[in-house]
């Protein structure tokens, strides 16, 4: 099913209604004025250039290009514009022969979408979502250059996975010419057992701005195999020693890491620390997103508990990449090395585990609450409830990526208000948000919000005339535009399950925040990342979120 294009009169309806909480009541006069004006003239020739846009991506959708580009357009490193990291849980704790028989459950998830048996794919609703992003299971990689970043998924029927430990890096064949699992037993041990530490490796290329990492790529691709083979292969394993102490210091190192050791640029690339025995995954999430990792992860996992084994009972080969640079890489590596650490060094993680338990509250949307309690906390915190930004799934529609809720409403800001002040009638005000909030949701699942369709209208507006164009951008240089594409707060959730808990990004916006959100039935978990220098708004923030949840434990 191809991603619609909603009507123009629609999406500035919602606008208008999704704006009003965040301006005041001149600048959300002005925008209404803008945005009317906007519709009646230069908007429907907007309108017409997206509809065409349309027709010519028959095969994918009008947005997923674009939307792709705009993470390939950035310029760090992807690990702080575009990786996210969670805990991957299996087995507690997960051994060296736990890692084995991952890796061979999930070599057979490639192996069968490989050969065409991937199994359909459906939402919570029962519709069957586009596989479009699964193509990562053919092996694939963001690649660095210059301006635009490319991606490479894997056309030679890749059929080996890549191990790095301690600075280097191995290719292990999962999958013979016949399409069988190779025996792969006893590999990663014999990798442990044998490999010494090597001070320098390519690896630490991946965690430079991208500009700078396709230099460095370029000067050394022609003496290296390294870039084909861990660009190429199947999924990543990266092995590390480290003992971590607090939770804080784990949910750093497995986002962070140490610069080395790994090729973060992998969509698939999965962290096994041996001291700790825990397993994460740092994904490059340019051409997927969230749910689809989960899914993979989930189907290995299921075959995990099946025992599945090898089919041919032939050894793997392991080959030891070797790796060419000169004197002057030392040199580049210390370059890259203090850059790095000195942009992740502003950042911190914080997790925040409270207990809910309210009858009144059980028939109410998770998702909404949590939504809520948010602004409660930033509206304390801050003295406003700026925008938020609430991915929502539209991959059952063909290439559709995700839509945008803003979860910021009147009936929201009415509620918390009057949570704030402790007000008799803040349970009907939670009904009537959480009323809203639902709709939100639904016309975004069914590719009706608001974002992604401004979106793409801005996009045409390269497209018009010079004087067209000056006319356009009076809509998108609005107070109101920018209100609406804010992400103060950048927010996510895989909902509850079993397989990962813990959603770790860098914050989207200079001096905000990034939550991962789950409601398990143990209680709420908030896993945020913030600004170092924002440390004294961010402990107010967290004082905020608990005083929110006291006060919705008696709420009827």
């Amino acid at each position: 099913m191809q991603l619609p294009i909603p009507k123009l009169e629609d999406t500035l309806s919602k606008y208008k209604v999704w704006l009003k909480p965040l301006l005041n009541e001149k600048d959300y006069e002005n925008s209404v004025n803008i945005i009317n004006n906007f519709q009646n003239n230069i908007g429907i020739k907007l309108q017409e250039l997206l509809q065409k846009q349309k027709d010519i991506y028959s095969n994918t959708s009008w947005l997923s290009s674009a939307w792709f580009n705009s993470y390939l357009d950035g310029r760090l490193t992807p690990i702080i514009e575009s990786n996210f990291s969670s805990n991957v849980n299996f087995e507690d704790p997960i051994s060296i022969n736990s890692v084995n028989r991952f890796i061979l459950a999930l070599s057979e998830v490639c192996r069968k979408y490989r050969i065409g048996e991937f199994e359909k794919v459906y939402d919570a609703r029962g519709n069957e979502i586009c596989l479009s992003q699964f193509q990562i299971l053919r092996g694939a990689s963001r690649v660095p250059y210059k301006k635009r970043d490319k991606y490479n998924i894997s056309t030679n029927n890749s059929n080996y996975i890549t191990c790095f430990y301690k600075n280097n890096l191995y290719k292990i064949q999962v999958i013979d010419d016949n399409d069988s699992l190779l025996n792969i037993e006893g590999i990663i041990n014999d990798i442990i057992k044998n490999t010494e530490y090597k001070d320098y490796s390519l690896s630490t290329i991946s965690f430079a701005s991208s500009d700078r990492a396709f230099e460095i790529r370029d000067s050394y691709y022609d003496y290296n195999t390294f870039f084909d083979v861990v660009e190429n292969s199947l999924f990543n394993i990266s092995i590390f020693d480290e003992e971590l102490s607090t939770i804080e210091d784990k949910f750093k190192f497995y986002h962070y890491l140490k610069a080395k050791n790994t090729w973060v640029y992998k969509p698939l690339n999965f962290i096994y620390n041996k001291k700790e025995e825990e397993f994460y995954i740092n994904v490059e999430h340019s051409f997927q997103d969230g749910g689809t990792i989960l899914e993979i992860i989930k189907r290995a996992v299921s075959l995990m508990k099946e025992n599945i084994v090898s089919t041919n009972a032939s050894k793997s080969h392991c080959v030891y990449i070797d790796e060419y640079f000169d004197d002057d890489y030392k040199n580049i590596v210390s370059e890259i090395e203090k850059d790095y650490f000195e942009k992740i060094s502003n950042f911190e993680f914080r997790k925040i585990d409270l207990e809910l338990h309210n009858e009144s509250l059980e028939s109410f949307s998770k998702d909404a609450i949590m939504q809520f309690v948010l602004q409660y906390a930033q509206k304390k915190a801050f003295n406003e409830v700026r925008g938020m930004y609430e991915a929502v799934d539209m991959r059952d529609y063909q290439y559709g990526r995700t839509e945008c809720v803003r979860s910021v409403s009147c009936e929201s800001v009415d509620f918390i208000n009057s949570l704030i002040n402790n007000d008799s009638d803040s349970y009907s005000k939670l009904k009537v948000a959480e009323v809203e909030h639902k709709n939100r949701i639904k016309a975004c699942k069914v590719a009706n919000g608001v974002n992604r369709h401004l979106l793409g209208l801005y996009l045409m507006v390269l497209k018009l005339s010079a004087e067209d164009k000056a006319i356009a951008l009076e809509f998108f240089n609005d107070i109101g535009y920018k209100k609406i594409s804010e992400n103060f707060l950048s927010t996510t959730s895989l909902g509850y399950n079993n397989y990962m808990n813990y959603l770790l990004f860098t914050p989207v916006m200079d001096k905000g925040f990034g939550v991962n959100y789950n409601y398990a039935p143990e209680g709420i978990v908030f896993v945020i990342s913030y600004y170092k220098s924002e440390a004294d708004k961010a402990n107010k923030f967290f004082e905020a979120l608990r005083e929110c949840v006291d006060k919705l434990k008696v709420l009827k």
